[in-house]
């Protein structure tokens, strides 16, 4: 309120059809708005691209046309309606139909009055903007019930927008209901710019090619759009194949049946001479060659696959049915050829990077499994960069490097010092001390692995040793039993120990004998008079078993009297000879073995070993300290003593173990994978900077639904489609989602028609982008399993692409059925060419000529003009009846 007294008046809210007009007028749709005084300006300039708001107009006298916004797309040859629908909607809707159609009946009246010059007629689209869901779900009895009474939807595209209240309608609603605005497939199609054909083709002449004779099919030249006709037989799938082999060298079908002599199969059965391929260009220089064995000479794009300039059904099936890493493939190959390095060297680096990850530690492994290759690399980079820099590791971050666990380690550290100061070291001072440490720890750890056999069998003769009761158990001696029994039973004892030391020294001495004479040694036959000498190999090596089954039974004997001799010092008159004469007695074997097992507890206290040791307290009945343990100091020392051995033949196993790996190679491992993952990374990056990367983000996703929308005729009846990069078992992969759902695959959910309608549109965006021979995109009976309807549909869609499509391109669509080919004829401005129908039969001396059809073609149209056609009706004239 001022000071005056009166009110500020309020701004108005915006409507829906303000916010509408907004939008269209802003970018990417770029229209320009006109007064609706000056209706006379949408047409005045047919590259004009315009709109007026809340017009009344009427067409040829006779129709008043009223609608919220008035669009006039020149350029494509397109008439917008929009309408908005809010009470009696459903009548309001069919009544809008009605009046859409009879605007679309009388423009093609007016421009078919006087067909020379030949006039193209206006496209009508309507958009009708809803309330709701709801409401949209009502509209489709009304639809369903138009297109079952009436012939509407062949005439005129409809289109759904749903805005509740005065919303501003959300981008990809307004996408689809504007589809034939093209907006975001102008901006794919010129940022980046297409790649445009180094020369145009003019002519295909084919002779004796499957067919007798000769033929030749002339394009013209001032058509974008050719329309080539011909019934089975009549060499339309010849054409397609010549062109395959002139530019790849090969023919896919004829490979897939591992044909080798082309010249036998495409010559023509009749003919003696061979079979010829002739094509010309605007350019001077034509290309011609005959058809021999291994196929054509030159071509002129060996090697590029045929689906970057021919899509026929196979090619559509690999883009859309047969799994994403075949559609990626196909993708890549057919229209990116030139960055199909870079995604091979991704798929290399992946590779390369999964066999490095083999080699890495187990708990390195599990940190990364089942994740991406490119967070694997993640992960590696950020855990063991550390190899590549200059300071020293730390002690975690080069516990990765350990071979063994702590435990296994702190087993082995008795038998080297080397070990001790690496695995005690708290820190590193410098790089140096870190690599000298590192590198002897390495060292010790080869040495000691290198001796591991036999120190392992050692231990499993001494741990076999300390089985034995009498041993395990064994303390200095206190009392003892019968003076009489006990000399007999160490009598025994002494006899089987002596026997049991015999056959031992046999079994070596024969053992020893038998390896030297392997080695070619020969005694001096004068020193061979008796004994072990005379006895020629064969028998030493036959008697080797006996031996040591004579062996085993002394050992056992001699176990078994000395457990005799133990239970007859049970009396008091032992007592004095059990302690001065009675104990276990170790064989030389079990005293060697246990001397070299005992290394493993470190240094003793004297020079004995351990089997000294032991020997020295069971003789002398007193106990012996060794390696920081006292041997019959306790009734445990036994089982302490081999629990500790299990401990070290448990890290000897480990350390021989062929699945070992040293902590030398283990760090050279860590830097094959870490160059490994920064080589995917950057594999990566490259493919992200190519191509591929655009279907990733907006602008190739928002050109192809809106192709697919224009191509449909209930657009509004299904969801956007989201194709996506991903990696399938370490390959590239296009992935085809449902907007907005989880888990769903566009390809399992559609049916055949919006499979193909998917691939033709996805085709028409990818194709332009890859180096062409010919110039021109050969489509081979693109329109399978589509009705009558969706074929109208696509072919006046497609009559707008061409409008926008670089122009320097050829569409050329090849048709066996007379119907589509009509109606794409009578939607799209192109040149017609029939294809006679030949006999097999046909007289080889036939020269056929194949040109546009003068009267059929309709490249030669201009848009009608609409001046005194449609005009402003003045707002208080009455309206006619």
């Amino acid at each position: 309120m001022h000071a005056g007294g009166w009110k500020m008046p309020e701004t108005p809210k915006p409507t829906l059809i303000d916010n509408l007009a907004h939008l269209i007028e802003a970018s990417p749709y770029d229209l320009t708005r006109v007064d609706k005084t000056r209706i006379e300006d949408l047409w005045k300039d047919q590259s004009k691209r315009s709109f007026v708001v809340e017009p009344r107009v009427q067409v040829a006298g006779y129709l008043e046309v009223t609608p919220a916004i008035l669009i006039a797309d020149c350029l494509l040859g397109t008439l917008g309606l929009v309408y908005r629908l809010e009470d009696s909607f459903k009548k309001r809707a069919a009544t809008i139909l009605d009046q859409a159609t009879y605007l679309r009946h009388l423009l093609l009246m007016e421009a078919g009055v006087d067909t020379r010059p030949l006039r193209r007629a206006y496209t009508i689209e309507c958009v009708l903007v809803l309330p709701s869901r709801d409401a949209q779900q009502d509209l489709k009895h009304v639809f369903r019930h138009t297109a079952r009474q009436t012939s509407f939807w062949h005439s005129i595209g409809v289109n759904v927008l749903v805005s509740a209240g005065d919303e501003v309608p959300k981008a990809d609603h307004l996408r689809r209901a504007f589809a034939w605005l093209l907006a975001a497939t102008r901006t794919w199609l010129n940022n980046p710019p297409a790649a445009l054909p180094a020369r145009r083709l003019k002519k295909v002449a084919l002779t004796n090619y499957r067919l007798p004779g000769q033929r030749e099919w002339t394009l013209a030249s001032e058509a974008k759009v050719h329309l080539l006709h011909g019934q089975n037989g009549s060499g339309k799938s010849s054409i397609a194949e010549a062109l395959e082999l002139s530019v790849t060298g090969t023919a896919v079908r004829l490979q897939a049946r591992n044909v080798s002599d082309y010249a036998e199969v495409i010559r023509n059965r009749h003919s003696t001479e061979p079979a010829v391929i002739r094509l010309e260009f605007d350019t001077k220089e034509p290309w011609s060659s005959a058809v021999k064995s291994t196929g054509v000479e030159q071509p002129m794009k060996a090697g590029m696959p045929v689906s970057s300039f021919r899509l026929d059904q196979d090619a559509m099936d690999d883009l859309a049915r047969r799994g994403p890493a075949q559609r990626a493939e196909v993708f890549l190959s057919s229209f990116f050829p030139n960055e199909r390095g870079v995604t091979v060297a991704l798929n290399q680096a992946r590779e390369a990077l999964d066999a490095n990850v083999r080699m890495l530690p187990p708990e390195l492994q599990e940190a990364i499994d089942g994740l991406a290759h490119e967070a694997k690399a993640d992960i590696i980079t950020t855990r063991v960069a550390w190899v590549h820099e200059s300071r020293p590791p730390t002690v975690t971050e080069i516990d990765v490097c350990r071979p063994m666990s702590r435990e296994s380690l702190d087993a082995l550290r008795p038998f080297s010092q080397e070990i001790t100061d690496f695995m005690t070291a708290t820190q590193f001072a410098d790089i140096t001390e870190f690599e000298r440490l590192f590198k002897n720890f390495n060292e010790a750890l080869e040495r000691l692995r290198k001796g591991a056999g036999s120190r392992l069998e050692a231990i499993g003769i001494a741990r076999q040793c300390l089985a034995e009761n009498a041993i395990r158990t064994w303390r200095p001696a206190t009392s003892g039993g019968s003076a009489h029994e006990f000399q007999a039973s160490l009598e025994r004892w002494t006899e089987k120990t002596a026997l049991a030391d015999l056959a031992e020294r046999h079994v070596q001495l024969s053992q020893s004998l038998l390896d030297a004479g392997k080695e070619g040694w020969i005694a001096d036959p004068e020193l061979q008079t008796a004994g072990l000498f005379l006895e020629p190999e064969a028998t030493l090596a036959s008697s080797l078993g006996v031996l040591r089954k004579l062996l085993d039974q002394a050992d056992t004997d001699r176990k078994a009297a000395y457990e005799q001799l133990m239970r007859s010092s049970s009396d008091s008159d032992a007592i004095a000879f059990t302690v001065s004469i009675a104990g276990p007695e170790l064989s030389a074997r079990q005293s060697r073995a246990l001397t070299v097992a005992g290394e493993a507890l470190g240094p003793s206290s004297g020079t004995d070993g351990l089997g000294q040791a032991m020997d020295r307290a069971f003789s002398q009945q007193t106990a012996v300290e060794f390696g920081g343990l006292t041997i019959g100091g306790s009734d445990t020392w036994g089982a302490e003593l081999d629990a500790r051995l299990t401990a070290v033949q448990s890290a000897l196993t480990n350390l021989a173990d062929e699945s070992y790996v040293g902590p030398m190679q283990r760090r050279e491992n860590l830097r094959a994978a870490l160059k490994a993952s920064q080589d995917v990374r950057l594999a990566a990056q490259r493919v992200k900077d190519i191509f591929l990367n655009e279907l990733q983000n907006e602008r190739f996703n928002a050109a192809l639904n809106e192709l697919m929308s224009l191509f449909t005729p209930a657009r509004w009846a299904y969801d956007d489609v989201e194709v996506t990069r991903g990696v399938t078992a370490g390959k590239d992969s296009l992935e085809l989602k449902i907007s907005g759902s989880t888990g769903s695959t566009a390809d399992l959910l559609w049916n055949t028609a919006e499979l193909n309608v998917f691939t033709l549109a996805m085709y028409l965006l990818a194709a332009i982008r890859t180096e062409n021979p010919l110039g021109i995109l050969l489509f081979d009976d693109p329109l399978q399993n589509m009705d009558e309807l969706t074929v109208t549909t696509v072919a006046r869609g497609l009559a707008k692409v061409v409008k926008v499509f670089p122009a320097a391109w050829q569409l050329v669509f090849l048709f066996h059925g007379e119907d589509d080919l009509e109606r794409f004829r009578q939607e799209i401005p192109a040149a017609v060419y029939l294809l006679p129908w030949l006999a097999p039969a046909a007289a080889a001396s036939d020269h056929v000529i194949v040109g546009s059809e003068t009267l059929k073609s309709t490249f030669r149209s201009t848009l009608q003009d609409l001046d005194n056609v449609v005009v402003r009706r003045d707002e208080h004239a009455d309206v006619p009846q």
